[in-house]
């Protein structure tokens, strides 16, 4: 019987890999104390492991920073809506600016790769600007201070950002430093250089950390390393060239010439010959039997393994558990199992509960740190208001219930022409009917409500013409 490590030696290896590959850093975040006596705090996955998975896992990389986008490329507002110009014009230069946004982003996709992000804040003349610190650069120092009135000890933490061997230490923007700033050692503050340090807003902490995440990956990583190393094995398949699917055996007699005809075709280069222009990748052989007497037989045996095509459906499979594990619908991915338009109502439904349950919770993450930075540095104590992405062209969706309620009774001409225009500004429609009557009618279905069969004249040329332009309209939204 074969065994998994027989079938699939890139998932027995696999683990030796990525230890090797985790030994290549020493410098990764520890808890151990360096040579000048600085002890620093772990995050709750190795971020040596997350860089891994990310830059390895395609599928990983692709719903991330999807997600990532989807959470926080949005429009940025505040809650009051009677906050002063002033403040709204604030929000709009600081977290509204594309350079800033587009850093914002880049701290909060690392958010979701190694549980925590981070941003350098700096003032600058006309507001602030942000530049992201990438995560695997980061580590949490921590500063003890011993109180000489109280005798008690305290901790301080900085980021410390470490790049060809130059530390950089930052302080963040949520702590506060004020014992360390009045009882502190003036040594130890010119040694941090206190006075220059500029500040971070950094994004991570859960029930189970102060500052540290678990990454959003780390529920499904089992599914994640099956895949690389799957990735890993069609590699090598692929390197390797092409291999023959099998071998198709003839057992027969001899194959010899005729020697009255000796142009014609033995019986194994016409068989060979017309495997061969099948193209499908069978090895042909002839073997010559003892007896002349005998028949010719045929066997075929397969050199491919089959268990390929389980380990590809089940990359497949796994793919679909990292896509739910991180909470992005397969149609977001533009992966859908059946042929259904984007703008559909099935559609807009899926992306409304992914909109509900998943982006709106998880923004919350972020609005908390960036609220409690607004408040200390801009004065702000209005809560901020992500946006959501708009995923799908409603347009088609406003028109259709116009027109069912036109159709029903529910509106009048008037009406249901002033929401189209709402929709198409180009079409003034109301121009060219500047009968009140018609414009305060109701229809059902095309017919003018409270009349019999007896219509007038002009009722039948009203309808004519709400037919026409309902037609028009439907034309106008399929073109």
């Amino acid at each position: 019987m074969t065994t998994l490590n027989e079938l699939f030696p890139e998932l027995e290896n696999f683990q030796q890999e990525l230890e090797e590959y985790l030994t290549l850093d020493e410098s990764s975040t520890t808890q151990k104390r360096d040579t000048i006596q600085h002890e620093y705090l772990k995050p709750i996955v190795d971020p040596r492991l997350s860089r891994y998975v990310y830059h390895r896992c395609d599928d990983l990389q692709k719903v991330l920073t999807v997600y990532a986008k989807d959470v926080i490329l949005n429009d940025f507002s505040l809650e009051d809506v009677d906050e002063n110009d002033e403040n709204i014009e604030l929000i709009n230069t600081v977290w509204n600016n594309n350079e800033n946004k587009i850093q914002l982003y880049y701290a909060v996709l690392e958010y979701f790769i190694y549980g925590y992000g981070a941003l350098e804040i700096i003032q600058q003349r006309k507001g602030y600007s942000f530049q992201q610190i990438p995560a695997h650069t980061i580590k949490i120092r921590v500063e003890p201070l011993t109180s000489t009135v109280t005798g008690n000890t305290y901790q301080f933490y900085f980021l410390e950002q470490e790049i060809n061997g130059i530390k950089t230490l930052l302080k963040f923007s949520h702590l506060d430093y004020t014992l360390l700033e009045k009882y502190g050692d003036k040594g130890i503050l010119e040694q941090l250089d206190y006075d220059n340090l500029n500040e971070c807003l950094w994004f991570g902490g859960c029930n189970e950390d102060q500052f540290f995440d678990i990454p959003a990956w780390e529920s499904c990583s089992e599914k994640i390393y099956t895949n690389i190393a799957i990735k890993k094995m069609n590699l090598k398949k692929i390197n390797k060239g092409n291999v023959p699917a099998g071998v198709l055996m003839f057992e027969g007699p001899p194959a010899l010439p005729d020697p009255d005809n000796p142009d014609e075709k033995r019986i194994d280069h016409i068989l060979e010959e017309n495997i061969d222009a099948t193209e499908g990748g069978t090895m042909f052989t002839y073997i010559t039997s003892d007896s002349e007497e005998r028949g010719v037989t045929m066997q075929y045996q397969s050199l491919v393994d089959n268990n390929y095509e389980y380990f590809n459906g089940l990359e497949e499979a796994n793919r679909k558990s990292i896509y739910k594990c991180i909470g992005v619908p397969p149609i977001r991915l533009m992966l859908m199992d059946q042929k259904e338009s984007m703008n559909s109502d099935k559609s807009d439904k899926v992306f409304s509960i992914y909109c509900d349950n998943e982006i709106r919770p998880t923004q919350m993450l972020f609005k908390s740190p960036i609220n409690q930075w607004n408040r200390k540095y801009l004065k702000i104590t209005s809560s901020i208001v992500i946006d959501t992405p708009e995923f799908v062209d409603k347009t088609g969706i406003r028109i259709d219930n116009i027109l069912k309620g036109f159709n029903a009774g529910l509106l009048t001409l008037g009406q249901a022409l002033e929401g189209l225009v709402d929709i198409y500004p180009q079409l003034d429609l109301q121009r060219n009917v500047d009968d009140p009557e018609l414009l305060n009618m109701r229809f059902y279905n095309g017919n003018a409500l409270g009349t019999n069969n007896n219509v007038s004249d002009k009722e039948e040329q009203y309808t004519d013409m709400i037919k026409g332009m309902e037609s028009y309209l439907n034309n106008m939204d399929s073109i």
